[in-house]
């Protein structure tokens, strides 16, 4: 497939993270270096600054210690003097003087056991006690002896000189003391020094060697940044031939899918008038199959191209509401004749936790469901393909769902399943032969689902079938937000408490029908086996309606209904037949049995309406055998008129393009190439133009945007693209340039008839609303009426209630947004106002915010206040008027 940017991006993220790794290595060892240095510096330093803390400490204890040293001295030498004062004036002050030096002494002792930490010091403190205290019990016993015996006596038995030698003791002791403290002083100032230096140095060596390391991650990084240069220069060289690459196989998808669309639309376009005439059977046999043919190569030639979307990131999912229930069924709609054919059953079941509306892109959801179940249905030869939606997480409004379509078929050896999401691959090659395809579809719902915010997986058993399930991430909306539509969710008061016989031997369709049946408020019975349905009957179970499907073993549900019909008359009890070709393959008498038939795959909306319906008849339904009707093209020119111009170069195209409007009702006029078309469209007021793109003299994008220039925009026709361009961004590219509506080529009638309706209604609409004086509480009381008819009273209450709180959410949203001067926040808002007010009828309040939101540039440069306060006045008034409309007949 050559390169996309998504291979450019894998490229140079992979030699970006490449040269970030390089890079990202050297400068961790670089770092790690710087880091390893630091830490040894700065480990020593923190030892040091430890080691110096107990160093000045250990100076604290020194100097306080030898302070206590001399202040003891001074206290025993103090305490001798007053007491020898004492003994010569016999004043007894002096001895309480020497009685509190001797105190201050023993406390400056206790001060020095707890500062003294060295060990010789520690004896010598020892000793100095002792000294202290022989000093101490001499002159205490002297002063005992002298109050006694007298001065005499004490003296001769405690001589001075003894006195003198223990205070020569004390100050020896005390010198020696003082002494070792100095020395110790000394060492630890030679420790602290030696310390200091080598902390120092070690800084020094640190802040030179991270020098040298900043110095070399420098060199490195510069190395690098000059490697990294040079590398984005030839990434960017690369990247510049990719992109030449994948504009040249971009312009070549494009190209190839115009001159191939082209011949097909003629093939596909004729082939599906030709079958709009009368035909001999072989004849519209062989046009069958060319028409197959067609729509199979079509389908080949937009898988491809979808792929190459994908790959080249040329891929954009839109984002607007979508029915989910309604998705599954159009689906189903699409292949159900398949499913006839294989006499398969298709069954669905939407959680009712799910959401009944989201926010995403329904054509690509619906081509996802349309893979898978595709694919079930082509593997799966008999039982059924059973597709359920389950929410798998929520979290304001934003909504996880989880898919599952599970079939009965073939199943997928376990050793095959990873090659199943590749491109161009299936499971092996009989598979391919056998029952054909590219391969490619896996592979682009794989993508899709990712683009989706989801994933996509398999479980499967060979022989025993397959379930794939995937995820996606949506947005949600209230159902009031959405277009009334009958309510088929919750109890029903019209079928609440009936009771409901339900057989079929599908267990899984049982179970759905039960659960349906369930929701509405009925009464459910359901079992696989008619006789034990037969049973039930006999024994006279109060049933109001019987729900019986066709294909059962043993007993069909025509034969249960006869014998269901001798006990019980059908007036009594009306009975519902589930079948895959409807009616027509009964004959009258047993059409007569049944109140309705029911095609499979059953609508769960078409099963409400017919429960509805036939609960709310008496008596027996006459049954009308249904007439042959011929094929036709429904023609919409009576009650859709318009004047149309068809601009296209091609021939064959041209013809074919005049014949279908021909079968809708409609001529045309032709315009060769859009110069023509510019003097046409200035000559005579056309409704509608259809603009092929590719055409000589002035393409289609270049003659709409004249016609927009020039023609007034009361006037001025709708242009709806009709070409062969069908890549990513045609569509948008058209609408840029000012067309209303995009047809790809082949062009297919029901496209062109939908096209017309929509093109056509709004049309029409316009022209009405210009002509008419009607109000806007007249508009409001017609479009509740419909709302009514088309509804409940329950749904149309809880309805009409939502309008208010709803509106005023919305408003709200939209003045913030305002404030913020967002455009793309105001044109969300207004058009949710817009959808909102049409809702209800508010045709003013729609018109202002349909203004707001196709203004251009210009108007959002300048917001002026006056346009959100005409909102605001609009909406005050369709709130004030909701009130009378409803006070009035029928609504209450």
């Amino acid at each position: 497939m050559g390169y996309n940017d998504n291979n450019i991006d894998q490229v140079q993220q992979s030699s970006a993270s490449r040269l970030l790794f390089s890079m990202n290595r050297k400068l961790f060892v670089a770092f790690l270096a710087a880091v390893l240095v630091l830490g040894i510096v700065g480990l020593f330093t923190f030892q040091t600054v430890l080691q110096l803390s107990d160093d000045y400490d250990l100076i604290s204890r020194t100097y306080v210690i030898t302070q206590s040293l001399e202040k003891i001295l001074t206290h025993t030498t103090l305490g001798q003097t007053d007491l020898r004062a004492f003994y010569l004036t016999m004043d007894t002050t002096y001895l309480r003087g020497y009685h509190s030096e001797t105190d201050s002494s023993r406390h400056l002792l206790q001060v020095l056991r707890a500062d003294i930490i060295d060990k010789p010091q520690k004896n010598s403190l020892l000793d100095l006690e002792t000294s202290l205290k022989k000093r101490e019990e001499f002159n205490e016993s002297k002063i005992a002896l002298f109050f006694t015996e007298g001065f005499d006596t004490a003296q001769a038995q405690y001589p001075t000189k003894k006195s003198q030698e223990l205070i020569h003791r004390i100050d020896s002791i005390v010198q020696s003391m003082e002494l070792q403290e100095e020395t110790l002083l000394a060492v630890r100032y030679a420790q602290m020094r030696s310390r200091t230096d080598q902390t120092q140095t070690l800084i020094l060596s640190g802040g030179v060697v991270s020098i040298v390391v900043l110095i070399v991650v420098f060199i490195l990084l510069n190395k690098e940044i000059h490697q990294r240069l040079r590398a984005e220069e030839e990434l960017r060289r690369s990247k510049e031939v990719a992109e030449s690459a994948t504009m040249a196989k971009s312009l070549f998808l494009a190209t190839m899918s115009h001159e191939i669309r082209t011949p097909m639309n003629g093939v596909i376009g004729m082939t599906d008038l030709l079958l709009l005439t009368e035909l001999t059977s072989a004849q519209r046999e062989y046009a069958e199959i060319i028409r197959t043919s067609g729509e199979t190569l079509m389908t080949l030639i937009n898988d491809i191209l979808d792929f190459s979307k994908i790959e080249s990131g040329k891929l954009e999912l839109e984002q607007r509401p979508i029915d989910l229930q309604n998705l599954i069924e159009e689906s189903f709609d699409v292949v159900a004749h398949r499913a006839v054919e294989k006499e398969l059953d298709l069954l669905y079941l939407v959680d009712r936790e799910a959401p009944l509306y989201i926010i995403g892109d329904p054509v690509r959801l619906k081509q996802i469901l349309l893979n898978l179940i595709n694919n079930a249905i082509k593997f799966t030869d008999n039982g059924e393909v059973f597709v359920s939606v389950n929410e798998e997480s929520k979290r304001d409004d934003q909504s996880v769902l989880l898919f599952a379509v599970k079939d009965t078929g073939i199943g997928i050896p376990k050793e095959k399943i990873d090659v199943l999401f590749k491109a161009f691959t299936q499971v092996d090659a009989s598979t391919t032969r056998k029952f054909g395809g590219t391969g490619l579809g896996l592979a682009i719902t794989r993508r899709l689902v990712e683009l989706m915010g989801g994933r996509v997986w398999i479980e499967s058993e060979e022989g025993k079938g397959s379930i794939f399930y995937f995820t996606i991430s949506v947005g949600t909306v209230q159902a009031s937000e959405m277009p009334p539509k009958k309510y088929v969710r919750g109890s029903i008061p019209e079928l609440q408490g009936k009771r409901v016989l339900i057989v079929d031997d599908n267990l899984t369709n049982l179970n759905i029908l039960s659960m349906q049946c369930s929701m509405w408020g009925m009464i459910a019975r359901s079992t696989s086996s008619p006789h034990e349905a037969l049973s039930w009957i006999k024994n006279n179970d109060p049933f109001d309606i019987a729900i019986l499907d066709y294909h059962m073993p043993g007993m069909s549900g025509v034969d249960l209904a006869r014998q269901i019909h001798t006990m019980r008359s059908t007036p009594t009890l009306p009975v519902i037949l589930c079948s895959s070709s409807g009616r027509s393959e009964f004959s009258d008498t047993d059409n007569a049995m049944f109140s309705s038939v029911v095609v499979k795959p059953i609508k769960q909306s078409h099963l409400h309406d017919i429960l509805l319906d036939t609960l709310s008849v008496t008596g027996k339904k006459v049954y009308a055998k249904p007439q042959t009707i011929h094929v036709a093209a429904k023609k919409i020119a009576d009650e859709i008129p318009l004047s149309i111009l068809v601009v296209e170069d091609n021939v064959t195209n041209q013809k074919l393009a005049v014949r279908l409007l021909q079968q809708l009702g409609y001529s045309a006029d032709i315009a060769p190439n859009g110069r023509v078309a510019l003097t046409m469209v200035a000559n005579k007021r056309y409704d509608i133009v259809f603009m092929d793109l590719h055409i000589p003299e002035m393409d289609g994008f270049e003659a709409t945007r004249e016609i927009v220039r020039t023609v007034d925009r009361r006037f001025r026709p709708k242009i709806i693209a009709m070409t062969a361009d069908a890549m990513s961004g045609d569509r948008d590219r058209c609408i840029d340039a000012g067309m209303d509506d995009y047809i790809s080529k082949p062009v297919r009638f029901e496209a062109l008839q939908a096209s017309l309706r929509i093109q056509g209604a709004t049309i029409v609409k316009d022209t009405v609303i210009a002509q008419t004086t009607q109000s806007d509480e007249e508009s409001m009381r017609i479009r509740l009426t419909d709302i009514l008819e088309d509804t409940d009273r329950q749904f149309f209450d809880a309805f009409v209630s939502s309008y208010s709180p709803q509106a005023d959410k919305i408003f709200a949203q939209l003045q913030e947004a305002w404030q913020r001067r967002n455009r793309n926040d105001i044109v969300f808002a207004v058009h949710k106002l817009r959808g909102q007010a049409l809702n209800f009828g508010a045709r003013q309040l729609a018109a202002q915010c349909k203004e707001i939101e196709n203004a251009d540039d210009l108007y959002f440069e300048s917001l002026d206040e006056s346009a959100l306060d005409d909102i605001s006045h609009e909406l005050r008034r369709s709130k004030d008027m909701l009130p009378r409309i409803i006070s009035r007949t029928p609504f209450v």
